[in-house]
């Protein structure tokens, strides 16, 4: 019969991390991070007047076409 495996011990540094507490607040917190950072972009585009000229210009083009 074998002999079990051992598993190694942590090393003394993390000691203080048992599981995963804390993981899922953290992505929380980056999900939202970055669902404002692309919710600050778009609206920076959106305000832009290029953005609007093109906008107005593709309705304009819109409107003529039979």
């Amino acid at each position: 019969m074998q002999s079990p495996v051992q598993i190694s011990k942590r090393p003394h540094r993390l000691r203080g991390f048992h599981g995963d507490s804390g993981a899922v607040t953290v992505e929380y917190a980056l999900l939202y991070l970055v669902a404002g950072a692309a919710c600050g972009l778009v609206y920076m585009i959106i305000s832009s007047d290029w953005f609007h000229d093109m906008i107005t210009d593709l309705i304009k083009k819109a409107m003529r076409e039979p």
